[in-house]
């Protein structure tokens, strides 16, 4: 059964500095432990519901956010703004939920963001573009 989300605003920074992927999934520091996240269902599912609220989280921030103080400081350089924040995958970029706002989808104004950085406007997609492969 398709699992249908409502349409959501991001704001995504990413800081000048990187880490690389085999430095995060190297560190004896990262938890591998957490518990699966399986959604299944439909909009009332209470896992879904709280994904859709903010809830989870990204075992690997942490560890980046250690190794990479920019990071830690785009977190936080988005939580001031929008009172959330999650690392993308590895990192180094962030992004916070704008709620369904429709902001422009185009690089914000240079004097809003923190020397070398790029920030972006960016919602999700109404359905996954591949969902026609699923049959």
């Amino acid at each position: 059964m398709p699992v249908e989300v409502p349409v959501q605003g991001f704001a995504v920074v990413k800081p000048g500095a990187g880490i690389a992927t085999a430095d995060i999934f190297g560190s004896p520091d990262l938890q591998r432990n957490s518990p699966s996240a399986i959604i299944l269902g439909s909009l009332e599912s209470d896992a879904l519901s709280a994904l859709i609220a903010g809830g989870g989280h990204n075992d690997l921030q942490p560890v980046a956010e250690a190794r990479c103080t920019e990071v830690a400081q785009a977190a936080r350089w988005l939580e001031q703004r929008f009172g959330n924040s999650r690392m993308t995958g590895s990192g180094s970029a962030v992004f916070s939920r704008v709620g369904n706002a429709e902001p422009p989808l185009a690089t914000w104004p240079a004097e809003d963001l923190p020397q070398g950085w790029v920030g972006r406007w960016c919602r999700s997609l109404p359905q996954h573009p591949l969902v026609s492969w699923a049959d």
